[in-house]
């Protein structure tokens, strides 16, 4: 609780619309006990810890966000939608018709290097749009995420990323991730309660 009340301010700066809430209840942190009524793993808790910063006016999971997900040996941050209701997704999927340029333009900025574009997708493309769309592969999305994973150290990420490797490489890797693309001050907070973290799960 204490890394999102020191996240917030700095949350803020990014945008004053998205919310980083400490409350132990309903805020950005989500439970650590898992759902076992339906699975046959009656595990009480979760392996890993996470957060959803999400947007002030959603109400739940499937609002707008930045998400940030620690475990073993599989650490990274997340930003987009996932799942949206239908009536938010078909907005997307129009505004992508109307305006693809705006959409590879975003995908190409500088700020979006090192994520890769995750989430379920259609094996059709959806009812009302054009299957030789030049976008339809993103038209198919159900998902608008991208995620960033921390890798041991840059010299393996750019390995990684020579080699066309994406997340599915990086999940086994060492849980001590590599945050030098992060301010000092807040690398080290981040590094230090990702540490001690991590040490309680490997116990």
């Amino acid at each position: 609780m204490a890394f999102i009340s020191d996240f917030a301010p700095r949350l803020r700066k990014i945008s004053p619309h998205f919310v980083a809430d400490p409350d132990p209840r309903h805020g950005s942190m989500f439970r650590i006990h898992r759902d076992t009524r339906f699975s046959k793993d009656k595990s009480p808790y979760k392996t890993h810890a996470s957060a959803h910063f999400r947007h002030g006016v959603g109400k739940d999971v499937h609002g707008p966000g930045f998400y940030l997900h620690l475990e073993p040996k599989s650490v990274f941050i997340g930003v987009g939608i996932w799942h949206p209701p239908p009536p938010t997704l078909l907005k997307l999927r129009t505004h992508l018709v109307e305006a693809p340029g705006e959409w590879t333009k975003a995908l190409k900025h500088k700020a979006f290097e090192g994520y890769a574009l995750r989430g379920e997708s259609l094996k059709r493309p959806p009812k009302g749009f054009d299957k030789e769309h030049p976008l339809v592969a993103d038209l198919c999305r159900k998902d608008f995420i991208g995620v960033f994973n921390f890798r041991e150290s840059r010299r393996e990420a750019t390995q990684s990323q020579s080699s066309g490797g994406h997340d599915s490489d990086v999940l086994g890797r060492d849980p001590f991730p590599n945050l030098e693309c992060v301010p000092e001050e807040l690398r080290r907070s981040v590094l230090k309660r990702c540490v001690d973290l991590l040490d309680v799960f490997a116990t």
